[in-house]
């Protein structure tokens, strides 16, 4: 039961944030890309507060070390979750 409830919120609250972030979102077209990505940024930022408070979730990196510091590389991920496409 515990777990419906979870869900349940998290996915009002989501939606919730989700359309006021489309409505936001529309006039940000018109912004320069530093600020519209601001309007981005608070969306991702209010989702992963919800993942956190609502659902307990949380993510670890690994492996960024052997990231280059320079030139170019590719990045090849193996997904795991579908939870990858929230953070």
């Amino acid at each position: 039961m515990m777990i419906f409830l979870k869900s349940t919120v998290f996915n009002l609250c989501f939606f919730g944030v989700t359309a006021i972030a489309c409505i936001l979102c529309l006039p940000g077209l018109l912004l320069p890309k530093k600020q519209a990505m601001c309007l981005v940024y608070a969306f991702v930022g209010w989702v992963y507060f919800f993942e956190r408070t609502i659902l307990g979730l949380n993510y670890e990196v690994k492996g960024i070390e052997n990231i280059p510091t320079s030139g170019s590389f590719v990045v090849a991920t193996k997904h795991q979750s579908a939870y990858e496409t929230l953070t």
